[in-house]
This record gives structure tokens, C-alpha cells and sequence, in this order.
């Protein structure tokens, strides 16, 4: 009884194993001689059809081993098809963003293999490479409506009937080389990544996920965290580089750190050798900068920078220009802060904008001295809202607010501008105050850039009210000061030391000057018909300087409006 009990159960587990090794066999035969070519046509329906055929690839090899359900994949190369790139840029219908893609070794794991076998579903557990070339390309539009073209077919519909849906559940690319350049703009104009890492979590492919406005493409979850930034422009005058940028889907938050912009010659011989006229040399730096709400999906897909609140911390702006140089004829009509945010390419919409302590310095090399002066704004609190190129939003609220107050060569500031958004002429409306000031803080302005020193003053208070446009400014200036005194000076041709104007001097302070004001009877001098025309090489904040000035003379010369 118990031998031929035997027999039966060894020809079970002998059958058993038999078909265990079919099966295995099957297996073995379906990944190496259906699976890879099943895997490439799927490839070719991702990447060509789902593209409207603007995107060509190659891949090396798939080694698929399906007891694990992995697929590695070798020498993957997704590039831009140069044929319908030119058909879809002359019907102006080419995406936002393209992109071309190098990866010499990537994994697929935990494959769902009856799904691609045997239905239409293409299921992957994690995407993963360390080895990688990615380089983006930013093509501008005529308009920033936020709408794809009527042209244009979705991703999920693309690649039906071939696939119902494409589900990848995480994407990691590590240490991957990343280029982000403007295809309208020079080859050398580009943003150049040492180091970057993504994450992307819950990619699903179908009609559903499309509809929710919540994910990124077709991404729930999005990190990214890219190290090194280094950025040289077109004409390598100016080079930029940052120490990571940071950006979480889930908290909506991209942050920079350690930023700094400056010109490519940093030291002013060679600069200024270069450019041999008068010119602006500017750098900025801030620790940090931080977007709140920051929609990464728009910025993808409809070039608009879309967030709720911008705040950057403890930024640093050095200004310096030589004066004894010729003056640039270059224009700088249509510069004014809104008129770049009017005709940027990109669509901006900002509800705040917050500078923390920030610190201004201009710096001038005085075209008759030669001697250098620096006006100094520092511990500045600047708030901004209501920050929009969109028609919708300007038609609702035309009005961008800037409300400031810090502290000019140690003495307290405070202003308050309003930019016309809905001006096609750059209209604004401003007004400020500056508190008490004595005469050795604006000495070091005054005697290095004027050839002027104020022996005595006690400033009071300086009130501003300006409104213009890009052509002048008008407006009115208040000045309450006490014991006004000058000294006009000039630098002696053979000794070339400074020595005082007496006789200018005299005739200047008895006859020319009001030395308080309100004076001994209590009237009080006020400008109240300024006007300043804007020349063409003038900036915004120039012109703004020389009316306040223009007012202050009124008021120090007994030219203005008795009260």
C-alpha cells in the first residue's frame, strides 16, 4: 500500500516540477523574445504618437527579467524631431517646453507583467537612473493665454488605442547633468546644473488624472532639488550662480539659496576698459528667496510664473558707475519697473512680494572730483502687491503697490509708489519722507560728487509728492530745515588739493540762500510746480532723484511758493 502511494505522489511532484520548469521556461521565452519588442512599441507609442510625432528615440538594449518583474535598459536617447519641430514653430504650436534626453543606464522595477502581456495598462513600480544628460529648451509665445492649442491632442488620448493607461508609481533620478536654455536666444545663453535630483511620485496616464488640477502633468507628488547653478549670458557680460534651488510640489514651495549676480569682469578697471563710457556695474546677492504657492505646472506648461507670495531675504544690491568716463548714449525709455513686468515674455502674477532688510548702495566716481561717493539705503522693509501682467487681473485692480521704509545714510525713510499697470506711457504716482539728517551725513555724499560741503545743517523733514510718466515727472517737495551754511570748493591745478571759493561763497550764503525754513516769522518756502523733464539715458530712479533736488534748489534759493 504505501509503495504505490509513493509512486503517485513522486509522478505528482515529478509532473510538478515539469510544468514549474514549462512555465519558467515560457517565461524565460516570452521576456527575452515578446517582452523587449512588447516594451519598444510601447516606447514608440509613449514618446512618438503621444508627442504628435515632435519627438524621435533609439534604445541600446531591454533586459527584461520577468521573475523579478526589472527591466534594465541601455543607451535610451530621446531627441527632437527637427522636420515637425519647424512644421509646429511655423504654425506657432510647438510646447512650452522641449526637451532631449541621454540616459546610458536606467532600471525599471517591479514590473506588472500580465498587465503588459496580456491588457493594455502598462504598470511600473519605480523608474530609476544615475546616469543621465537632460537638457530643456524654453520657446516664448506671442500671447500667455493659459490654453493648449485646438491642434493639439492630449497625452492620454494620444496613445490609445494602444494603451488605456500608463501608471508609474516612482521616478528617481539621481545626480543626474541638467541644461535649461531659450531656444530664441544665442547657444551660449544658458542654465547649466552640476548635480540634479527628482523625484516624482504617482504618475498615472489616463483621462481622470488629466482632469485633476491638483498634479503636475500627470504627477501627484513632485520634489526637486538641483545643486550648483551656474548661468553666463549670451554677450558674457553678465554671469549668475546659486548653491541649490529647492521645489516641493506638496507645500507648493520652490526656495533658492545663496544667489549672486554680477558682471563677468568684477573689478572696475577691466570692466569699464571693456565698455570705456559711463555704465552701471551691478551686483545683487540674497541668502534666500522663497516662492509660497509657487505653480510649477504653470511655469511648465503656459510660461507664466504663478505664485502667492514672494519673499527674499536680506538682499544686497551694489551699484557703481564712473562718471569721468563719456556718458552711454544707450536708451532707457520703456524701463520703468511695470513697463518690463508689461512686455515680459513670460506671464507674471504675484499677490506679494516682500525685500527684508534690504541694502542699497549706489556708488559714483564724481566726473569732476574723481572722487568717490556713496549713498547708502539700508535696513529696508519693502512690501509690494498686486504684481500682474494678466488682462483679467489688471481690468479688476490696475494699481501695483510699493510701500517702503528703511533708513538713507543713517537717517529714516519711508515711501509709497503706485504704478499704473493699465499705462501704456508708464504713469506713476509717488510720495515719501525722509527724516532728520545733519550736514556730516550728507558731506559724504556732497563734497566727493558736488565739490560742495554744507558746513552746517539740521535737516527736519523732506516730503515728496511726485506723479509722471516716461517723459517727467511734476510734483511738489517740502523742506523744514534750520542754519543752512555752503561751502562751494575747487581743486587747485598745482597742488591739486581742495580750496574754498570765498568770494562765491559770500555772495551765496548773504544773498542767494535761506538759511531756515520755515524762517524767524514762521513762512514756510515750499515747491510746489516741479517739473523734470526725462532724458532718454535716464532711469526711473533718476529722475525721480533730480525733481526732489530740483525742488530742494527752489526751496534753499527762495524760488518757491511762500505758505
Amino acid at each position: 500500500m504505501i509503495a504505490p502511494r509513493l509512486r503517485r505522489w513522486r509522478r505528482f511532484i515529478f509532473w510538478g516540477l515539469g510544468l514549474l520548469l514549462l512555465l519558467l521556461g515560457g517565461l524565460w521565452y516570452a521576456g527575452e523574445y515578446y517582452v523587449g519588442p512588447l516594451l519598444r512599441e510601447r516606447l514608440e507609442v509613449l514618446i512618438v504618437r503621444g508627442s504628435d510625432s515632435l519627438y524621435r528615440y533609439d534604445v541600446g538594449k531591454l533586459d527584461a527579467s520577468l521573475f523579478g518583474g526589472s527591466v534594465e535598459i541601455d543607451e535610451l536617447n530621446v531627441r527632437v524631431d527637427s522636420n515637425r519641430y519647424r512644421q509646429l514653430e511655423a504654425a506657432r504650436q510647438l510646447p512650452p517646453l522641449t526637451f532631449e534626453v541621454k540616459m546610458h543606464h536606467g532600471h525599471l522595477r517591479k514590473v506588472n507583467v500580465f498587465g503588459l502581456l496580456f491588457g493594455k495598462k502598462v504598470e511600473v513600480g519605480e523608474l530609476f537612473t544615475s546616469d543621465a544628460q537632460v537638457e530643456l529648451s524654453r520657446h516664448t509665445r506671442d500671447e500667455r493665454a493659459e490654453r493648449a492649442s485646438s491642434a493639439s491632442v492630449p497625452l492620454w488620448r494620444a496613445i490609445r488605442p494602444s494603451m488605456n493607461s500608463i501608471q508609474l508609481h516612482e521616478l528617481r533620478l539621481e545626480g543626474i547633468r541638467f541644461k535649461y536654455a531659450y531656444a530664441d536666444t544665442a547657444e551660449a545663453q544658458q542654465i547649466k546644473f552640476d548635480t540634479c535630483n527628482v523625484r516624482v511620485r504617482d504618475i498615472k496616464v489616463d483621462s481622470a488624472t488629466a482632469a485633476d488640477g491638483t498634479r503636475i502633468g500627470y504627477a501627484r507628488v513632485f520634489t526637486l532639488h538641483l545643486s550648483d547653478l551656474k548661468f553666463r549670458s549670451a554677450d558674457s557680460a553678465t554671469k549668475f550662480k546659486a548653491k541649490w534651488i529647492d521645489y516641493s510640489s506638496e507645500g507648493r514651495r520652490l526656495t533658492i539659496d545663496s544667489f549672486k549676480l554680477q558682471p563677468t569682469r568684477k573689478d572696475k578697471e577691466s570692466f569699464y576698459a571693456h565698455h570705456g563710457t559711463q555704465r552701471d556695474m551691478t551686483v545683487i546677492e540674497f541668502g534666500r528667496l522663497a516662492f509660497e504657492g509657487f505653480q510649477l505646472e504653470r511655469f511648465l506648461n503656459a510660461n507664466s510664473v504663478v505664485a502667492d507670495s514672494l519673499v527674499i531675504l536680506g538682499p544686497k544690491i551694489s551699484i557703481y558707475n564712473d562718471k569721468t568716463l563719456p556718458p552711454s548714449l544707450e536708451g532707457k525709455m520703456g524701463r520703468y519697473p511695470h513697463q518690463f513686468l508689461q512686455r515680459s515674455a513670460f506671464g507674471i502674477k504675484l499677490k506679494h512680494l516682500a525685500l527684508r532688510d534690504l541694502e542699497l548702495s549706489y556708488t559714483e566716481k564724481g566726473e569732476k572730483t574723481g572722487r568717490e561717493g556713496t549713498l547708502l539705503l539700508e535696513g529696508i522693509q519693502l512690501a509690494a502687491s498686486n504684481i500682474s501682467n494678466f488682462p483679467d487681473d489688471i481690468k479688476r485692480d490696475s494699481l501695483l503697490r510699493v510701500r517702503a521704509s528703511g533708513r538713507l545714510l543713517g537717517s529714516a525713510i519711508e515711501t509709497k509708489m503706485d504704478f499704473h499697470l493699465n499705462s501704456g506711457e508708464g504713469r506713476f504716482d509717488m510720495e515719501g519722507r525722509i527724516g532728520a539728517m545733519s550736514a556730516a551725513q550728507l558731506n559724504t555724499v556732497s563734497e566727493p560728487l558736488g565739490n560742495a560741503r554744507i558746513r552746517s545743517l539740521n535737516l527736519q523733514e523732506l516730503q515728496f509728492f511726485l506723479h509722471g510718466d516716461e517723459y517727467t515727472a511734476r510734483g511738489e517737495v517740502r523742506m523744514r530745515y534750520r542754519n543752512l551754511a555752503v561751502e562751494l570748493q575747487k581743486e587747485d591745478e598745482a597742488t591739486g588739493l581742495l580750496k574754498t571759493r570765498v568770494f562765491l561763497n559770500k555772495l551765496l550764503n548773504k544773498y542767494t540762500l535761506r538759511h531756515d525754513n520755515p524762517d524767524a516769522s514762521g513762512r514756510e518756502m515750499r515747491a510746489t510746480q516741479v517739473q523734470q523733464s526725462r532724458l532718454m539715458t535716464q532711469a526711473f530712479f533718476g529722475l525721480v532723484w533730480k525733481s526732489i533736488f530740483s525742488g530742494m534748489q527752489t526751496i534753499m534759493t527762495n524760488a518757491g511758493t511762500e505758505y
